[in-house]
């Protein structure tokens, strides 16, 4: 069963090589995305090359694809937070993948995810 969520910016910095995402990614099991984190990755690539690259990344992992409970979930956070703190919808669907699955959220964009409460929020550096 996965014990983290990993978001779209520790996703990149794995793929830009950074070294603290690369090694909590290739030490740790358990591992789930959101398809949120998925599609964002896939929009971000610039030629075939890196979209292989990609897709190899993320068949390591379990994709969550989302459910009714984790859309009504994003959608009361994005209400809370998004008029205070500039939450997007994408982070709020993200966030709520990993509060309905038990998950901690390991991103390096703490900026959007810590007002979030009730998620528990890590950067890789902590956990390697």
């Amino acid at each position: 069963m996965a014990k983290y969520l990993i978001d779209t910016t520790a996703l990149i910095n794995h793929l830009r090589g950074k070294t603290a995402a690369l090694d909590f990614i290739n030490k740790k099991e358990q591992l789930k995305i959101s398809c949120v984190s998925l599609a964002e990755l896939i929009q971000g690539a610039r030629n075939k090359k890196e979209l292989e690259q990609i897709k190899k990344l993320v068949s390591l992992f379990a994709v969550d694809w989302g459910s009714a409970r984790i859309n009504q979930k994003a959608v009361e956070i994005l209400e809370k937070r998004y008029l205070k703190f500039g939450i997007t919808y994408f982070d709020c669907l993200i966030a709520a993948a990993a509060m309905e699955n038990n998950l901690e959220l390991i991103t390096d964009n703490l900026k959007h995810f810590r007002p979030i409460d009730g998620l528990t929020v890590r950067r890789p550096a902590e956990l390697v």
